[in-house]
C-alpha cells in the first residue's frame, strides 16, 4: 500500500482553529490599544482645558463654560469637550470619544480639594 503526501482533513481543520485563536488574540490586543490611545488622546485634551481655563482665569478672575472663550483651544478629532459648569473658583468638565463608551471628566480650579486635583479621572458607563 502507498502512503499519500499531504495533511488528512483532521490535520487541516486543527491548523485552522489554531489561526483562529491566533487571530482573535492579536484583535482583541489591537482593540485594547487602541481604547488606551482614545482615553489618552481625551486626558490630553482635557489637560489642554485646565492650562487654557488656568491662562483665562489669570485674565478675567472667573472660569468660562464656554470653549470658544478658551483662545482657539480645539478638540482632537472624535473628541466632544463639555464644560458642565463653571463659576469663579472650579469648573467641571466632560470629554467624549466618538470610538469608545469610555468618558473622562474633571473638576478643577483653586478651590478644587483633594489628589485628583487637575486631573481627568477615566471610566466606561
Amino acid at each position: 500500500m502507498r502512503r499519500r503526501a499531504g495533511f488528512t482533513l483532521v490535520e487541516l481543520l486543527v491548523i485552522v482553529v489554531i489561526i483562529g485563536i491566533l487571530t482573535s488574540v492579536a484583535l482583541f490586543r489591537s482593540w485594547r490599544s487602541r481604547e488606551k490611545a482614545f482615553i489618552a488622546t481625551m486626558q490630553s485634551d482635557l489637560r489642554a482645558v485646565v492650562l487654557a481655563q488656568e491662562n483665562l482665569r489669570g485674565d478675567s478672575a472667573e472660569y468660562t463654560r464656554d470653549l470658544e472663550a478658551l483662545r482657539g483651544l480645539k478638540p482632537s478629532a472624535s473628541v466632544t469637550i463639555d464644560i458642565d459648569a463653571a463659576d469663579a473658583a472650579t469648573w467641571h468638565a466632560t470629554a467624549r470619544h466618538a470610538g469608545t463608551a469610555t468618558v473622562c471628566e474633571i473638576t478643577a480650579g483653586q478651590g478644587t480639594p483633594g489628589a485628583n486635583q487637575n486631573l481627568p479621572v477615566c471610566a466606561a458607563p
